[in-house]
């Protein structure tokens, strides 16, 4: 029978099978065998799976805040460069083509 997250310990640690089978943690029961500890799982000696528990300190709670910092100051600096650069006026356009004159109309005839 399969369970996801369970050792079903069939045997004791003398070989010999356990009358009533029972499902518990690779830290107590490995490949069906009573009191064999998994040598690959990550088993608490207090006997808790609370990953929760430590120091408290995590790096990667440190830099991922910088990182969000730099990310927001990366942006604001774009828009206000932007913003800038919209609120200029628009630079003088030189003329290409000959610059037209106008004559003065001639006096009527009376």
């Amino acid at each position: 029978q399969a369970t996801v997250g369970c050792s079903w310990c069939t045997m004791s640690k003398s070989k010999t099978e356990l009358d009533n089978a029972y499902c518990t943690t690779d830290c107590t029961c490995f490949q069906g065998v009573q009191g064999r500890e998994n040598p690959n799982a990550e088993c608490q000696e207090s006997g808790t799976n609370d990953s929760s528990s430590g120091s408290g300190f995590n790096p990667g709670y440190i830099f991922g805040g910088l990182f969000g910092l730099f990310l927001v100051g990366a942006m604001c600096g774009h828009h206000k460069k932007r913003s800038q650069q919209n609120s200029r006026p628009a630079p003088a356009r030189a003329s290409t083509s000959a610059p037209t004159t106008t004559r003065a109309a001639a006096p009527a005839a009376a």
